[in-house]
């Protein structure tokens, strides 16, 4: 008889392939692990960012009822008016935990912590992002008035003489707002006011919508005076579509639209007393930085009307220009109003108001949708 032997068979699997097995569940819990802790670090940052600008629009609310911004807003705390009569926030946002992580762990008590500043007229939130968030760097990070920024900005290296862009050659002037003879971000200025038709990818402008021609010495435009004092545009025109505060715009590459805090400065840079440095939203009662104005401003009768007293001092040279709104040219050789690149609310957009009649810089809002105002470029 023949003999069988039974082949015996393995339903199992071997050490190595064990070892295998586990070595790629290990990866793929390591990637899971990495994953859901990144998504909720950002969640966390959103909710630092949402705080923020909760925080922001209830001071907004309180400076227009009471004047002044609270003397002190504490985390977990109501806000409420200075009699305790209103209250504009049950509970003021505490920042999430944990704050120490990302480029917050220097930071481990980091709470959001408010100072009221210029005599109540002005304000700094600080608070931190734990990564790169909406255009925000990771980062210890400070809220004034309008915007939230971070206060690490990396320096330019050089301002130079002049900046050729789109056909045109714009001299520069270099403003030590910081006194350290250094260039820094906010302090290379264009001399002149923007006085391009083309956006930065070439694409021309529309006459009478993106931009118009200034009107001077008369009600009438002049084309030919765009190049003395700059064209003068719509809000979205000019910021080229982004509505972010220190966007480049139409201004050339290296270069932004100049920020309410950057104009803010740079006057209190040239006027460093009061009112100038303590009166946040000026009007034109009062000597509202007469000084710096003075000192911006072109002097003699060529781009102004009789009566003004701009010395240029800083070589800054303001000319007037005017505005242009609803079909109606406003105040020619009498006036300038200068776009910033900050939004207040809506289609409100901070300017700077010079005139001919006296020296004060008024700081107020215009409807962006709807004016067409001149605009300044700032070295990033």
């Amino acid at each position: 008889m023949l003999g069988f032997r039974k082949q015996q068979i393995s339903n199992g699997f071997t050490l190595i392939e064990l070892l295998v097995v586990i070595v790629i569940i290990g990866i793929l819990a390591t990637l899971a692990v990495i994953m859901v802790t990144s998504t909720r670090t950002k969640a966390r940052d959103a909710k630092r960012v949402s705080d923020i600008k909760q925080i922001q629009t209830a001071l907004e609310i309180i400076v227009l009822d009471e004047g002044v911004y609270p003397a002190s807003v504490t985390s977990g705390q109501p806000l409420t008016s200075s009699d305790g009569a209103k209250t504009f926030m049950t509970k003021v946002p505490s920042n999430p935990t944990p704050v120490a992580e990302g480029a917050c762990q220097s930071n481990p008590n980091n709470e959001y912590t408010y100072t009221r500043t210029n005599n109540g007229l002005s304000y700094t939130l600080t608070y931190c992002l734990a990564g790169d968030f909406g255009g925000l760097a990771a980062g210890p990070a400070e809220a004034t008035p309008a915007i939230i920024n971070t206060p690490i900005v990396p320096p330019a290296a050089t301002c130079p003489a002049s900046v050729s862009y789109n056909g045109d050659t714009y001299n520069t002037v270099f403003i030590d707002i910081n006194g350290n003879g250094a260039v820094n971000t906010g302090e290379c200025w264009l001399k002149e006011n923007l006085k391009t038709t083309q956006k930065p990818d070439g694409t021309s402008l529309n006459n009478g919508t993106d931009y118009v021609c200034p009107a001077v010495n008369s009600a009438t435009p002049n084309c030919a005076d765009a190049a003395f004092v700059g064209y003068l545009y719509i809000w979205s025109s000019l910021m080229n579509g982004s509505t972010t505060d220190g966007a480049r715009g139409l201004c050339p590459t290296g270069w932004h639209i100049a920020t309410d805090a950057e104009w803010r400065a740079l006057e209190v840079a040239l006027e460093p007393t009061a009112p100038c440095n303590t009166d946040a939203i000026r009007d034109r009662s009062g000597s509202a930085c007469d000084i710096a104005g003075a000192k911006l401003k072109e002097a003699g009768t060529a781009w102004w009307d009789t009566g003004n007293g701009g010395n240029n001092l800083s070589g800054f040279t303001i000319r007037a220009s005017g505005f242009y709104q609803g079909g109606y040219y406003g105040y020619p050789k009498l006036y300038t109003e200068i776009w910033t690149s900050t939004t207040q609310s809506g289609n409100q957009k901070f300017r700077r108001e010079f005139t001919a009649a006296n020296n004060y810089i008024t700081r107020a809002t215009q409807n962006g949708a709807n004016s067409f105002l001149v605009a300044r470029c700032v070295q990033d």
